[in-house]
């Protein structure tokens, strides 16, 4: 069809990956964790109530959302975790992210 549009769906991330260029470090939820100074358990956010999901990341493996919780702590949460626990958090922050982008189709 010409002029016909196709819609092209993009993600963008608040927080870069860890493995966002080849030369960048590869951080672990560990490594993360310790830079935010916090305990690297599950323990340690269960029972909290988010506030807010600042950035998502690649751990090795894994996708780790950065949340911020009502005790103003932060900790990398597991996606698999987050999903379950705040999924309507995690929706509306994917949501947040989404850029619709217009493209012409020869």
């Amino acid at each position: 069809m010409p002029g016909a549009r196709k819609r092209n769906w993009q993600v963008m991330n608040e927080m870069p990956s860890s493995s966002a260029s080849p030369s960048a470090p590869k951080l672990s939820p560990a490594a993360l964790n310790a830079f935010f100074n916090r305990p690297d358990s599950i323990e340690s956010w269960r029972g909290k109530t988010l506030r807010t999901i600042h950035g998502i990341t690649k751990a090795p493996g894994e996708l780790h959302f950065l949340c911020k919780f009502n005790d103003e702590s932060m900790h990398l949460v597991p996606a698999s975790e987050a999903n379950e626990r705040f999924p309507d958090r995690v929706i509306r922050f994917y949501e947040s992210r989404l850029a619709l982008e217009d493209v012409d189709i020869q």
